[in-house]
């Protein structure tokens, strides 16, 4: 058996990122069981995946290199795993910002990843995604912008870009009390003449 299929992984050092990782698990424990079962080792396994030493399979198997997304179905197929489920662990170790399992079940059609056990559009997905938790828990400051940049029927014309924020908070800053009528001529009259 190699070395690296020894190792407790729950105790590995800083460098090795991902060896929390499901899909690190996965990989590390079909090794293991190959091993067991057949006799294998990661250096007979790597040219049969492709690969010309066994280093770099036992840096995955304990976290130390991400998985490669575009050999994670041909690793699950020939180390036994649920292809399926083995993508997605993958995918998850990729992108740990992402709820995976959410925005895949909600781009099928068969998915109820909900919360609420109702179906969940991509958009709602995505969104929950990127804020790490359900819409509904979400602040209510940010819950009412929300609502207002989806009410907001000329969005673009209301809402800056994050260039433009530093250009209003310094006005905001010489003005507070806004803008007179000959102070938006001379902005306009300024703005005409870049």
């Amino acid at each position: 058996m190699d070395a690296a299929m020894s190792i407790d992984l729950s105790s590995m050092p800083g460098n090795y990122p991902l060896a929390n990782s499901l899909a690190t698990r996965m990989l590390h424990e079909a090794f293991e069981k190959i091993n067991e079962e057949k006799g294998m080792s990661q250096r007979q396994i790597a040219p049969l995946l492709g690969y010309k030493s066994s280093v770099t399979l036992s840096h995955m198997a304990i976290g130390r290199v991400p998985i490669p997304i575009d050999r994670a179905v041909d690793f699950a197929r020939f180390l036994g795993m649920d292809p399926g489920e083995f993508l997605i662990a993958v995918l998850e170790q990729r992108y740990p910002e992402l709820n995976v399992r959410r925005v895949l079940g909600a781009l099928s059609k068969h998915g109820k990843a909900t919360v609420s056990k109702t179906p969940v559009s991509v958009l709602v997905a995505e969104l929950e995604s990127i804020a790490g938790q359900s819409l509904d828990g979400l602040p209510v400051q940010t819950i009412n912008v929300l609502r207002e940049a989806v009410s907001d029927k000329n969005a673009p014309r209301r809402w800056m870009n994050m260039g433009e924020v530093p250009i209003i908070e310094n006005l905001r800053r010489a003005k507070p009390h806004g803008l007179t009528p000959a102070d938006v001529k001379k902005l306009n009259d300024f703005i005409e003449s870049l």
